[in-house]
């Protein structure tokens, strides 16, 4: 371009005649006006393009702008897209804005860049009118009245985007597209039977801000019809039921994680059935435990198992009281009478046998020439009833044990057996693919209900004995006459075999459980099947119906038990008519089992600060841990704050989130306190005992005295009387010692250690404490004196012990694992954990003590649970290593 040139956009030095009369010249003209016109209509069509779409909603927002939907967005709160009206068209042109007080474009060499001016809406979204007090009317993109076959259905309409896996930078995101995110989100966990995360995802949602897709997400996750609301896991889980309550689940297997075959060691545990936590653990079992029970007042447990025994259980200590031996094969089963005083066993030696509990012995053999199935009792618990490989179901005396009567007639094994209300007919069913009814009395069949086509794995009655109830191999549960045999109803649907069915209380509905891995709910009068509950896989061993509650306990092949929700056609139709958000959120935390993970909230919530979902559930033990570390690290301040931040969703009057998080920080400081004084730095135990205490001043803490005792000093030593020789000290240790190996004597020979001895030894140790004296034994000793000493009942008085050992060889896991057990028989639970964990990870570092690891992971986590397993058997099984 010319120097000369003083306008960028001035054709200059050009002879426009020239142009116009030479063809060539012409030519470059008309095309070069061409491309520039093109450029233009472009430039103008994006320009419009951007007007047109910033001017309307999506096609989502367009339909909750329709009249109805705003209409009742106003009435309940909730937040809708703000639609300006679309430009009219007029036949006025458009005058260019003219730019003020802006400088002339200075000369350059290239044309300058043309900034595009978005588009300024002329008119101000309109005002919402008060709500005036109508009728309510349902949103039209909420779901109307659901039935029961459209619950099915709920899960299948799946979110408009493909996977969502992490919703990226939503730190920047408004409130509300925040809640719309999370709750497209809810919707593909939903469809990927993720329930218990698409529920919490759900009132995510609804916390964000109070969107009308927040509302239909909540709604389509309470209305899953088989939610997972709790997985039990932890160790192999081979039979699973509730309490009579329901408030618990008790739960029989192996103690190693995904271990059948080959199962070692027994487990039972007591679950929380509302939050999945451990109440109570139980081990003893040299083997599988195959089944677990309640006496009528659960204040006791029996297990059975491979290991040939039955065991008895106080339910409140978790202490084993006896064991019941002289089976000969492993025991299937176990049966409580009414008064708890007697026991029924089932076991694969071909018997069934009965067990007095007052006076811990047998009392009689029940026999079958094949393997027992069933025993059971009668009413008044004088007969007792059982069914056989033999084909037979038999009726024997529960006060003599003599035989009264042989149902001989099924030509293949006997599955169940039960009598009716008045004990005047029984129900059997058999491998031969018939139930049949039989007169209590003589012994001799009445009807024959054969129709199945494979095995009949169970057959009951209804309440007033006029239906019978079948499941069998063949996919079908059936419903006949109890009068006359006639079948009057096939529940046809299942591709495996049926193995549990049951009616519900009011006998509208059937429930089924097949090895296809659903659970049916059918409908009685017509068996219509209502809704289906499907696992991921074919899983299922066992399910138990909560009829009260509407929840289902799975037992599972993998080892695992699994709580589902039912929700019921009542429930549904009231859900439907439910648009508040609030509520809606009030239901979904009733039914959570838990909070979002740490892990959970980094995925979907990633820069915003960690927090409860339901004020009422738990943090994430992970998240308290890792503030435990950052507190320990030296960011006390910051620990708080977060955790204080996680419990902004506790709208409990009165609650003290900063309070309560500088209490959970609390034991992490006193532990870390611990370390630095058994160090020698006692000074900076001191002053972090003392920052412990600003944090939580309930804390029973001495920093001055808890320092020195730790490090190994006594405040007593100036007043040491100075007659006191080396010899006197020498003496002392001598006792502790000679007496500590002379107890440990007959250990070494298989037998038990001596009290007498470890009292001497620890009297000895006390008295050289009393003086002042510094006993000098070696890291060995001192950890023999802690860990014989806590069995031998003084574990209080042989802290310092464990204690000392540590203080000299803090490397070595087998002290921790000593002061574990005097920590844990001292009443210090979460010390005794943390000792044990600290022993686990030593022992995985280094290989040693590798048979000893499984043992100590039961006891840490029944330890976390609150619970001390050292019990009487247990420390006197110890005494003998």
């Amino acid at each position: 371009m010319s120097n000369q040139s003083k306008n960028p956009w001035q054709l200059s030095n050009i002879d426009l005649n020239s142009m116009t009369t030479d063809p060539r010249r012409r030519g470059m003209m008309i095309a070069g006006a061409s491309v520039t016109v093109a450029i233009l209509f472009c430039m103008f069509a994006l320009l419009l393009f951007s007007v047109v779409n910033w001017s309307y909603p999506t096609v989502d927002e367009t339909a909750l702008a329709s009249p109805t939907a705003q209409s009742v967005a106003n009435n309940q709160g909730l937040d809708m897209p703000s639609v300006p009206s679309p430009p009219t068209a007029t036949n006025e042109p458009t005058a260019s804005p003219t730019p003020t007080n802006t400088p002339s474009p200075t000369p350059t060499d290239e044309p300058p860049t043309p900034t595009p001016v978005p588009p300024t809406p002329t008119a101000e979204p309109p005002t919402a009118e008060p709500p005036t007090p109508t009728v309510e009317t349902v949103p039209t993109n909420a779901p109307a009245l659901i039935s029961m076959t459209q619950v099915s259905q709920l899960t299948s309409t799946g979110s408009t985007t493909n996977t969502v896996t992490q919703i990226q930078g939503n730190s920047a995101l408004n409130p509300q597209e925040l809640s719309r995110q999370l709750a497209r989100q809810s919707g593909h966990e939903l469809n990927g039977s993720n329930d218990q995360l698409a529920l919490l995802l759900a009132v995510e949602s609804g916390n964000s801000a109070n969107t009308i897709e927040a509302v239909n997400a909540l709604r389509q996750a309470l209305s899953h019809p088989g939610g997972t609301l709790i997985n039990l896991s932890g160790h192999y889980i081979w039979h699973s039921k509730w309490n009579n309550d329901g408030r618990y689940i008790l739960s029989a297997g192996c103690a190693v994680e995904g271990q059948e075959a080959g199962c070692e060691a027994g487990l039972s545990v007591i679950w929380d059935a509302k939050t999945g936590q451990e109440r109570l653990i139980l081990n003893s079992h040299a083997g599988m435990i195959r089944d677990a029970d309640w006496n009528s007042d659960e204040t006791r447990l029996v297990t059975v198992g491979d290991d040939y025994t039955a065991r008895i259980w106080d339910t409140e200590s978790g202490t084993e009281q006896f064991i019941l031996t002289g089976h000969e094969g492993a025991v299937r089963s176990a049966n409580w009478s009414a008064d708890n005083r007697r026991i029924l066993t089932v076991a694969d030696d071909h018997t069934a046998r009965l067990w007095d509990l007052e006076d811990k012995k047998l009392l009689f053999n029940f026999g079958h020439s094949g393997r027992v199935n069933q025993a059971i009792w009668n009413e008044a618990e004088s007969m007792v009833l059982t069914a056989g490989d033999d084909g037979t179901a038999r009726v024997w005396s529960a006060e003599t044990g003599r035989e009264l009567l042989i149902l001989a007639g099924h030509s293949a094994p006997v599955r169940q057996a039960r009598w009716n209300a008045d004990e005047s007919l029984i129900l059997t069913a058999s491998d031969d693919q018939t139930a049949r009814l039989w007169d209590a009395h003589s012994g001799k069949a009445v009807l024959s209900l054969a129709a199945h086509t494979g095995s009949v794995s169970q057959a009951i009655w209804n309440q007033d004995e006029s239906q019978i109830l079948t499941a069998g191999d063949d996919n079908t549960a059936r419903i006949w006459d109890s009068a006359n045999g006639d079948l009057r109803l096939i529940l046809s649907g299942h591709t495996g075999r049926v193995i549990q069915a049951q009616w519900d209380d009011e006998e509208k509905r059937v429930f089924t459980v097949s090895t296809d891995g659903t659970i049916r709910i059918w409908d009685a009068s017509n068996g219509v099947e209502l809704f289906t509950i499907a696992d991921d896989t074919r899983q299922i061993r066992e399910a138990q119906w909560n009829v009260a509650e509407n929840r289902v306990l799975t037992t599972r092949f993998d080892g695992t038990a699994r709580v589902w929700g039912i929700v019921s056609a009542g429930e549904l139709a009231d859900l439907s008519q439910i648009v508040d958000v609030t509520a809606l959120m009030e239901l979904a935390c009733q039914r959570l089992s838990r909070n979002l993970t740490y892990d959970e909230w980094q995925r979907f919530m990633k820069e915003r600060l960690y927090r409860k979902t339901c004020a009422r559930l738990d943090l994430d033990p992970a998240f308290i841990s890792m503030q435990r570390d950052l507190a320990q690290s030296g960011e006390v301040q910051q620990a708080v704050t977060e955790l204080s931040n996680s419990f902004s969703q506790n709208p409990t009057p009165g609650f003290a989130p900063n309070a309560e998080a500088k209490q959970l920080i609390a034991p992490a400081l006193v532990e870390q306190g611990r370390e630095l004084a058994l160090d020698g730095q006692v000074v900076e135990a001191e002053a972090l005992f003392k920052q412990t205490l600003e944090l939580d001043p309930t804390l029973q803490l001495d920093p001055t005295a808890e320092a020195s005792r730790l490090a190994g000093g006594y405040p007593n030593m100036t007043m040491l009387d100075d007659s006191l020789s080396l010899s006197n000290q020498q003496s002392l240790t001598d006792r502790v010692t000679h007496n500590l190996e002379q107890s440990l004597l007959p250990v070494t020979g298989g037998g038990t250690i001596q009290p007498k001895q470890i009292d001497e030894a620890i009297d000895a140790y006390q008295e050289a404490q009393a003086l002042g004296l510094e006993i000098s034994m070696s890291a060995d000793d001192w950890n023999a004196l802690c860990w014989w000493g806590a069995l031998a009942g003084r574990a209080g008085e042989v802290l310092e012990a464990c204690e000392r050992a540590i203080g000299l060889e803090p490397n070595e896991g087998i002290f921790y694992d000593s002061r574990g057990l005097a920590r844990a028989l001292n009443g210090d639970l979460a010390g005794a954990a943390h000792d044990f964990g600290t022993f686990i990870d030593w022992s995985s570092q280094t290989g040693l003590y590798e048979a000893d690891v499984i043992e100590r992971q039961i006891w840490q986590t029944s330890l976390q649970a609150g619970l001390n397993p050292f019990d009487e058997q247990t420390i006197a099984r110890l005494q003998r290593r």
